[in-house]
C-alpha cells in the first residue's frame, strides 16, 4: 500500500513578455479536496482549467494555489497634444507679462489638463494567449512537484508506521508467552485472591473460586 502525505508546498515562475508569474501550493490535512484558488485581476479566465488540473492531480487536502503576476512594460502611455502645446505657448506669448509672475515653463506648460494624453496600452492578445498557456503549464510542473514532495514524506511515514506497528506485534507476542498469562498461572492468582477474601469474612471458598474461574475464562 503506497501511503501519500497531504502536506506539502511548492511553487513555480516564469516568464512570457510581457508577464512575468509565480504559482504557489500549498497543502494541509483535510478529509477532502478543499481548493482555495486566487488569481490576479486579468487571468480570472483560468479558473476552470486551473481548478481541474489541481482536482486531477490531488484527491484530498486542503488546497491554497496563489497566482501573482506582475507586467514588465507599463500598462499606461503618454502622448503629448503638441496642436494645444503649440496653441498655448503662442498664446501666452503674445500677452502682456506681469512683473510679479514668473517666465513661461515647459514643465508647467505639460502640467496642464489636455497637454499630455495618458491611456491603457491595447492588450496583444496572442501575448496573453501565450502567457496563459505557459501559466498553466508551470502549474503542471508545480503540482508535479507537490505530488513528489507529499509521496516522499509519505514514505517516510510508512517506514515509522511499519517500526511502530512491528513493535506492537513484539509486544504482543511477548505478552501472550509470559508466564503469568499461562491458565495455572491464573488459577493460582484467582485461588490466592480466593483465600484472602474467606480471611476477611465468612465466604464459601469452593464456591468463590468456582465463580472466579468462570468470570476468567
Amino acid at each position: 500500500m503506497t501511503i501519500s502525505s497531504m502536506t506539502g508546498f511548492s511553487q513555480g515562475a516564469g516568464f512570457s513578455a510581457p508577464f512575468h508569474w509565480r504559482w504557489e501550493i500549498k497543502t494541509v490535512n483535510s478529509k477532502g479536496l478543499d481548493l482555495r484558488l486566487r488569481l490576479p485581476a486579468g487571468f480570472d479566465g483560468l479558473d476552470i482549467p486551473a481548478r481541474a488540473a489541481i482536482s486531477r492531480a490531488l484527491a484530498r487536502g486542503a488546497c491554497y494555489a496563489n497566482l501573482s503576476v506582475t507586467r514588465e512594460s507599463p500598462a499606461v502611455t503618454a502622448k503629448i497634444n503638441r496642436d494645444l502645446l503649440v496653441h498655448l505657448m503662442e498664446t501666452l506669448s503674445s500677452l502682456p507679462h506681469p512683473e510679479n509672475i514668473g517666465p513661461l515653463t515647459l514643465d508647467g506648460l505639460l502640467g496642464l489638463r489636455g497637454v499630455v494624453e495618458t491611456g491603457e496600452v491595447e492588450e496583444d492578445e496572442a501575448a496573453s494567449a501565450s502567457a496563459r498557456a505557459q501559466i498553466l503549464a508551470g502549474l503542471d510542473a508545480a503540482l508535479h512537484q507537490l505530488q513528489a514532495m507529499r509521496r516522499d514524506e509519505g514514505e517516510a511515514l510508512a517506514v515509522v508506521l511499519g517500526q511502530r506497528l512491528d513493535r506492537i506485534e513484539a509486544l504482543t507476542r511477548d505478552a501472550d508467552a509470559s508466564p503469568a498469562r499461562q491458565p495455572q498461572a491464573i488459577r493460582e492468582k484467582l485461588r490466592e485472591a480466593v483465600a484472602q477474601l474467606c480471611e476477611l469474612g465468612r465466604f464459601d471458598e469452593t464456591r468463590l473460586y468456582q465463580e472466579a474461574v468462570l468470570l476468567a475464562a
